[in-house]
C-alpha cells in the first residue's frame, strides 16, 4: 500500500515540480530581453522638494485646518529663487503591450542615458515603474523621455508563491494518499499506553534527557543574562511580525526567541559534537516504517508559523525537534539529520549564487531555508533507511556545487543613484585570486567525491566543501545555520579609527620611509602588517580595496585552520565547528593566531617529538610577541610549565641523540635562531615600548570595570542602587571565571582518573591544553580588566575565549579525553561552555532584509569619489567614500597639505586623523592615543619626542596644551582646531595677528573629555609624586578651617584669600566622603574673581560615578591658564540632598608640562 501510494504521489507531483520550474525559466528569459520604453506622467515632488532643500520647516505657514495647501506651497516652491533643485516624480511607458511592468513581471530601466538636466534618477522601489529624479528645472515641459531601455524580472513573490505551492501539494498529497497511516498514529492503543510510559521513563534517566535539561537551564541564564552582559535591554530588537494573528502577537510579547536560539543551539551542537550512541529500546526499520510520518504531524505547525512570521530561529526549532524525533526512533540516525539539512542549505545557496550571477534573479535567504525545509523532509525516507552508504553518498553528491559559494564575492556590479557602475582595475587582482581559489577548490572536491570510499558519516564533509563554506560565511553572519550576503565592495571603510590601526603603519614605515619604534610607533604590535601585506603587496594598496585585503587575509587564516583541525579531529568535527562559529572567530585581529599556534602546539605527533616541539614552541611565542606583544607574553607564560616538562623528558630520556642525526632537526633550529637575532633590535625596541606603556594603564586609568552603575533595567525590583551595583560586577566578571573554573575542574578529573598513567598524561595534548587555558585567561583577563570598556563584557577575554571555548576545549573532551569523562559530563560542561560563547559573542539578527543579488547597492549617504578627489588623494581609489568621510578630507585634508610642505611631519592625535595622514601623504612624527596620553610617564615620554622635533603642524589633545602655548603655535584661520608652528604659519599666512594666538582657541573646552577627571582620580596616590606644587584651598582659605558641607543649593563656594594665577596650577583634586547612597550625574567647577558673575564661559563640567576622588584638569581651558582667580563654586547636578562632606580641595601642578 505504501509503495503504490507513493508511486501516484511522485507521478503527480515530479511533473507539476518540472513543468512549473520549465515556465518560470521560459519566463525570465523572455523577460531578459531588452526593451525599449520611455518616461513620462512628470510631476513636481512636494515632500522630496523640501527635504531636500532643508524647507520642511515652512509646512506649518502653508498648513490650513491640518490640511497641507498643495497648490499654495507649490506656487511657493516654483516662484522661490533661492531653490536650486527641484524632485519630480516620473513612470516608465512602454511600446510593448505584452512585455511591461504587470502582476508577474517587475520592469528595470536603463537610467544612464537621461538628459543633461536630469541628475540623481532612480526607482522607488524594486521592479516599481515609478521613480523621481533632482533637476534644477522648476518644470518638465516635455510629454516624454524616449529610447528608455529596460529589462523584466519575475517578481519575488512569484517564486515564493511557487514554494508555497510546492509545500502545500506535498503535504495535501501525502495526507491524502496516507491518511490511514495518520489516523493509526492519532489513535492510540490501551496496549501501547504502558510502553509509552516505559519509554518516557527510560529518556527520563538518558543522557538524552541531560542535553534537553541542561540546555534548557543554560538558556533561560542566558535569556537573563544577556542584557547584563552587554548592557543592552534587548538585542534582539528586528522581531519581526507580518501577521495580526492574536497568537502572533502573544508569541512577540513573550519574545520567545531569546529563549529560542540558545535552547537550539546547545542542543544542537552537543548532539552533533557527542556521538549518539545506540541504547537497548532501539526500534528496528521494519517496525518503524510507518513512523516516518510521524514527522510529517510534527512539522506541519512548525512550518505554518515559518512560513506567516519569516522568523529564522523557527528553522533551528525545526531542526531540533527532527533531531529529536530521529533519537527517539531511530538512534544511530540522530547525526545525519543536521548535517543533511545544513548541507542542503548550503547547496541551495551555491545554486542561487550561480541563478545569481547568470540571470540576475533575486532571492531572499527565507527561499533558502524554505528548500532546505522540504528538501529534508523529501530526504527522510533516505534518512531512515538501512543504507547508510546510500546517504552518505547522497550527502557527499549534495557538496559538489558548494565551492560556488565563494563566487559571491565576485560581484562587481554598483548600484549608484540609478546608474550601473563597474570597477575593473579595482577588482581584477581580487578577482583572479578568488576565482583561482573557487576552480581549486571545485577541482578537489569532485576527486575527492568520486574516489571517496567514506562509511562513515564521520568523514562525509570533504575538506574542500568545509574551506569554502567558511568563505563564503566569513561576513555572512552565520549563527545557527543562518546565511547572508554580505558582499565585500569598493566603498571606503566608514570607521577610520580601526582601519587605520590596520593599514597606517606599513605606508609610513614603506612608503614615507619612517622609522619603526623611533619616529613611528605601532600601539599595539606588528599585526597590521599582516593585513598590510595582502593590501599593499597582494592588491594595489587603494584604500577602496580594504574589504578585498581583509576577505584575502581571513581565506589564509581559515584554510591554515581548516586543514590542522580536519586533520587532528575528523571532518564532521570540523564543518560544524567552522559552520556555527567561523564569523566570530574573526572578530577581533589580535587574536587571530591563537588558533592556529594551539592546534600546532597541541598536536600529539610534535609533542612527542620533543626536539622539534621546543623549536617550534620558541618560535611561537617569538611570532606572536611581534604580532601582539601582551598575548605573546600571555601563551609563553602560560605554555611555560609544559614547556619545561617537555624539556626535563627530553633530556632525561636522552631523545637529543636521534635528533641529532636529522637534518630536519638543524633546519628547525637555524630558522628560530635566525629570526630571532635578525629581529633583535626590534624585539628589543617593541619590549622599550611596552614597558613605556605598562605602569600607566595600571595606575592611572585604574581597574574601569568597577565603578559602573548597573543599567536601569538589571534587577528592577531592587530598590537598593547599593546591592545592585555590587550583584552587576560580580554578574559581569563571573562569566569569564565560570569558563576557568570549568577547565579547571575537568582538569582535575583528568588528572585524578587513572592515576597508573600520570606520566603519559604529563606528555599528554590535554594536559598542554589544560594548562594553558588555566594560567592563560587569568593572566589575560588581568591585564583586561584594567582597562574593561563599559559598554560590553571583556570584549579583548571573549576575543580569546570565544575560539578557546568554541575549538580547543571541545576538541580535548571529545578526542584528547575519551575515556576521561562520562557522557552527561560532557554534556552538562559543553553546554556551559558554548552558553558562555553565545554571552560573549552575541547573536546579530537582521535576516529578512538579505537578498542575493548580484547588484551592490550603494547607500544614500555616500558618494562616487570623483575625478578631482582622486587627483588630490590617489591613495583612495575609484570607489565610493561615505559622506561625512568625505567632508573630513575636503575640511582638513586638501587644508592640511596645502600649508606644509612635502617632508614636514604632523602631530595628530586620534585614528580618524592617523589615517587622514596617509590619504595626505604626510609623516607622523609620533602615534600616540588618547586613552595612553592621560598617562604621566607616556605624556613625559611624548613631550621628549615634541621637543626633538618640534612638527609643523599639531592637531592634538587637551594635555599638550601648555607645550603649544610655550611653543607659541598659532590657530591656522581657517580651521581653528589646526595649530602651525610659527615659521610655517608665517610662511603661508604672514604675520600672526594676537587673534591667531593660541590662547583665544576655544577647541580645548568642547573636546574635552568628562571621563578622564574620574579615571586620574583613582591613581591619585600614584600622580603625586609627579607634582611640583600644591596649594589646599580648604586649608588656606577657611577662617575656621573647618571642612565645608553643602548649601540648600547642592553648591559649595570658596572665596580665595588672594589672587591665583592660572598659570601656576594644573590641576584641581576634588575628594569627597566615601559615597554610597549618594547620587549626583555630574560635578561643574565654576571660577572667577570678586568683580564678576560666574559664567558657563568659566566652568569646567566631568561625568562621576561610584568613586568620591576627581583629578580634574582645570588647566586646559584657556580662562583659568591666563587669567588670575578670585573665587571658586563647585556645583552637583541631581543631588539627592543626603550630607556630603568635602574632604580635599588641592590646586596640583605637573612638573613636566
Amino acid at each position: 500500500m505504501i509503495f503504490k501510494n507513493k508511486n501516484l504521489f511522485l507521478k503527480i507531483y515530479i511533473p507539476f515540480v518540472i513543468v512549473t520550474i520549465i515556465a518560470l525559466v521560459v519566463l525570465q528569459i523572455l523577460g531578459s530581453k531588452k526593451r525599449v520604453g520611455y518616461l513620462t506622467d512628470f510631476n513636481l515632488e512636494i515632500d522630496r522638494t523640501l527635504e531636500l532643500n532643508n524647507l520642511n520647516d515652512i509646512r506649518k505657514d502653508f498648513t490650513v485646518d491640518v490640511k497641507l495647501d498643495e497648490e499654495n506651497i507649490k506656487n511657493y516652491l516654483l516662484t522661490n529663487e533661492n531653490i536650486t533643485n527641484y524632485v519630480h516624480h516620473f513612470r516608465i511607458r512602454y511600446y510593448d503591450k505584452t512585455f511591461r511592468n504587470n502582476d508577474i513581471y517587475g520592469v528595470y530601466p536603463d537610467l544612464s542615458n537621461l538628459p543633461d538636466y536630469i541628475k540623481n534618477a532612480e526607482m522607488d522601489e524594486d521592479g516599481s515603474p515609478h521613480g523621481n529624479f533632482i533637476s534644477d528645472k522648476r518644470e518638465i515641459n516635455e510629454e516624454k523621455i524616449d529610447n528608455i531601455n529596460y529589462k523584466l524580472k519575475l517578481k519575488d513573490y512569484i517564486i515564493t508563491s511557487i514554494l508555497y505551492l510546492f509545500i502545500l501539494l506535498f503535504l495535501i498529497l501525502n495526507i491524502v494518499l496516507n491518511i490511514k497511516f495518520f489516523m493509526k498514529i492519532l489513535i492510540i492503543k490501551g496496549k501501547k499506553i504502558k510502553t509509552i510510559i516505559l519509554n518516557i521513563k527510560k529518556l527520563f534517566y538518558s543522557d538524552y534527557f541531560s542535553i534537553i535539561f541542561t540546555a534548557i537551564l543554560c538558556s533561560m541564564l542566558i535569556y537573563a543574562l544577556l542584557p547584563i552582559v552587554n548592557k543592552i535591554p534587548q538585542i534582539y530588537n528586528d522581531f519581526y511580525i507580518y501577521s495580526t494573528i492574536d497568537f502572533l502577537e502573544v508569541i512577540h510579547e513573550l519574545n520567545f526567541r531569546m529563549f529560542l536560539y540558545p535552547f537550539s543551539i546547545i542542543i544542537l551542537i552537543v548532539i552533533e559534537f557527542i556521538r549518539i550512541k545506540n541504547n537497548k529500546f532501539n526500534l528496528s526499520y521494519q517496525s518503524c516504517k510507518e513512523y516516518k510520518y510521524n514527522i510529517l504531524l510534527l512539522i506541519i505547525p512548525i512550518l505554518v508559523l515559518f512560513i506567516f512570521t519569516e522568523i529564522f530561529d523557527i528553522f533551528s526549532f525545526f531542526i531540533v525537534i527532527s533531531s529529536i524525533y530521529i533519537y527517539m526512533n531511530y538512534k544511530e540516525k540522530a547525526i545525519y539529520f543536521p548535517v543533511l539539512v545544513f548541507i542542503s542549505m548550503y547547496f541551495f545557496k551555491s545554486l542561487f549564487i550561480i541563478l545569481n550571477l547568470l540571470f540576475e534573479i533575486k532571492i531572499s535567504i527565507f527561499s533558502i531555508y524554505l528548500l532546505s525545509f522540504v528538501f529534508s523532509i523529501f530526504s527522510f525516507n533516505l534518512l531512515i533507511s538501512d543504507s547508510n552508504k546510500k546517504l552518505i553518498k547522497f550527502i557527499l553528491l549534495l557538496q559538489i556545487f558548494i565551492p560556488f559559494n565563494i563566487l559571491m564575492f565576485t560581484i562587481n556590479k554598483y548600484n549608484y543613484r540609478g546608474e550601473i557602475i563597474y570597477f575593473y582595475n579595482e577588482h581584477f587582482k581580487f578577482q583572479l585570486i578568488i576565482w583561482i581559489i573557487f576552480l581549486s577548490l571545485f577541482i578537489w572536491n569532485i576527486i575527492l567525491i568520486f574516489k571517496s570510499k567514506v562509511t562513515s558519516i564521520k568523514y562525509s564533509i570533504t575538506l574542500p566543501t568545509i574551506i569554502s563554506i567558511s568563505i563564503g560565511n566569513i561576513y555572512n553572519k552565520n549563527i545557527l545555520g543562518f546565511i547572508g550576503n554580505v558582499i565585500p565592495s569598493v566603498i571606503i571603510p566608514n570607521d577610520w579609527w580601526h582601519y587605520a590601526d590596520e593599514s597606517m603603519y606599513w605606508y609610513q614605515v614603506f612608503n614615507l620611509k619612517q622609522r619603526l619604534f623611533e619616529d613611528i610607533s605601532p600601539i599595539s604590535g606588528l599585526f597590521s602588517f599582516v593585513y598590510s601585506f595582502f593590501h599593499n603587496i597582494i592588491l594595489d594598496g587603494y584604500i577602496s580595496q580594504a574589504n578585498f585585503a581583509a576577505i584575502l587575509m581571513d581565506i589564509v587564516y581559515i584554510i591554515i585552520i581548516a586543514i590542522l583541525l580536519y586533520k587532528k579531529t575528523n571532518s564532521l568535527f570540523t564543518f560544524f565547528i567552522f559552520h556555527y562559529f567561523v564569523d566570530i572567530f574573526f572578530g577581533y585581529s589580535r587574536n587571530y593566531l591563537i588558533l592556529p599556534i594551539m592546534l600546532l602546539l597541541s598536536s600529539q605527533k610534535l609533542i612527542d617529538r620533543k626536539g622539534f616541539w621546543i623549536p617550534i614552541w620558541i618560535f611561537c611565542v617569538f611570532l606572536y610577541g611581534l604580532y601582539y606583544p601582551s598575548y605573546g607574553v600571555g601563551i609563553m607564560i602560560a605554555s611555560v610549565p609544559f614547556g619545561i616538562i617537555q624539556l626535563f623528558l627530553y633530556i632525561n630520556k636522552k631523545e637529543y641523540f636521534k635528533d641529532i642525526k636529522n637534518i630536519y632537526f638543524y633546519f628547525v633550529w637555524l630558522i628560530v635562531i635566525a629570526s630571532i637575532i635578525i629581529s633583535a633590535p626590534l624585539l628589543l625596541k617593541i619590549l622599550n615600548w611596552i614597558l613605556l606603556q605598562a605602569g600607566q594603564t595600571k595606575y592611572v586609568d585604574g581597574i574601569r570595570l568597577f565603578g559602573q552603575n548597573s543599567p536601569s533595567f538589571f534587577l528592577p525590583y531592587i530598590y537598593s542602587d547599593y546591592i545592585k551595583n555590587n550583584i552587576f560586577y560580580i554578574v559581569r566578571i563571573l562569566i569569564p571565571i565560570i569558563s576557568e573554573l570549568i577547565v579547571l575542574h575537568m582538569f582535575i578529573k583528568f588528572i585524578i582518573k587513572n592515576k597508573n598513567n600520570i606520566a603519559e598524561k604529563l606528555n599528554s595534548s590535554a594536559f598542554f591544553i589544560f594548562t594553558f587555558f588555566i594560567i592563560f585567561i587569568p593572566f589575560i583577563s588581568f591585564t583586561t580588566f584594567i582597562r574593561q570598556d563599559v559598554n560590553i563584557l571583556a570584549s579583548r577575554i571573549g576575543a580569546l575565549l570565544v575560539p578557546l571555548l568554541s575549538v580547543i576545549i571541545p576538541m580535548t573532551v571529545l578526542f584528547y579525553c575519551k575515556n576521561v569523562f562520562v557522557n552527561k559530563y560532557k554534556y552538562v560542561m559543553l553546554s556551559i561552555l558554548f552558553s558562555i560563547v553565545i554571552l560573549m559573542r552575541p547573536p546579530n539578527f537582521n535576516y529578512n532584509s538579505y537578498v542575493f543579488s548580484n547588484i551592490i547597492d550603494i547607500p544614500q549617504d555616500t558618494e562616487l569619489i570623483d575625478e578631482e578627489l582622486l587627483k588630490d588623494f590617489p591613495i583612495l581609489g575609484k570607489g565610493f567614500i561615505p559622506n561625512n568621510n568625505k567632508n573630513e578630507l575636503l575640511s582638513k585634508g586638501k587644508l592640511i597639505k596645502s600649508i606644509i610642505h612635502d617632508d614636514d611631519s604632523i602631530f595628530l592625535d586620534g585614528y580618524v586623523w592617523f589615517l587622514l595622514a596617509n590619504i595626505i601623504d604626510r609623516k607622523i612624527y609620533i602615534t600616540v592615543s588618547a586613552a595612553l596620553m592621560k598617562s604621566t610617564k607616556f605624556n613625559e615620554f611624548a613631550l621628549n619626542k615634541l621637543n626633538n622635533k618640534k612638527p609643523a603642524l599639531f592637531l592634538g589633545i587637551p594635555l599638550f596644551y601648555p607645550w603649544l602655548v610655550k611653543n607659541e603655535y598659532k590657530i591656522c584661520p581657517e580651521n581653528d582646531i589646526i595649530f602651525l608652528r610659527p615659521d610655517r604659519f608665517e610662511e603661508f599666512y604672514g604675520k600672526a595677528h594676537p587673534s591667531n594666538d593660541i590662547s583665544n582657541s576655544y577647541y580645548y573646552q568642547s573636546y574635552y573629555n568628562k571621563a578622564i577627571a574620574k579615571s586620574l582620580g583613582r591613581s591619585i596616590n600614584k600622580l603625586e609624586k609627579y607634582f611640583t606644587n600644591q596649594f589646599s584651598l580648604i586649608d588656606n582659605n577657611l577662617s575656621n578651617n573647618n571642612l565645608p558641607y553643602l548649601n540648600v543649593d547642592n553648591e559649595l563656594e570658596i572665596n580665595f584669600n588672594k589672587e591665583i594665577s592660572g598659570n601656576d596650577f594644573d590641576y584641581l583634586y576634588l575628594e569627597l566622603e566615601p559615597m554610597k547612597n549618594i547620587l549626583f550625574n555630574s560635578i561643574t567647577v565654576y571660577w572667577g574673581d570678586y568683580n564678576e558673575e560666574y559664567s558657563k564661559e568659566k566652568s569646567i563640567t566631568f561625568d562621576t560615578e561610584k568613586i568620591n576622588k576627581y583629578l580634574i584638569p582645570i588647566g586646559m581651558m584657556n580662562l583659568w591658564r591666563f587669567n588670575k582667580n578670585s573665587k571658586l563654586k563647585i556645583v552637583f547636578d541631581n543631588y539627592n540632598d543626603k550630607p556630603l562632606e568635602l574632604k580635599k580641595l588641592i590646586l596640583y601642578k605637573r612638573n613636566i608640562l
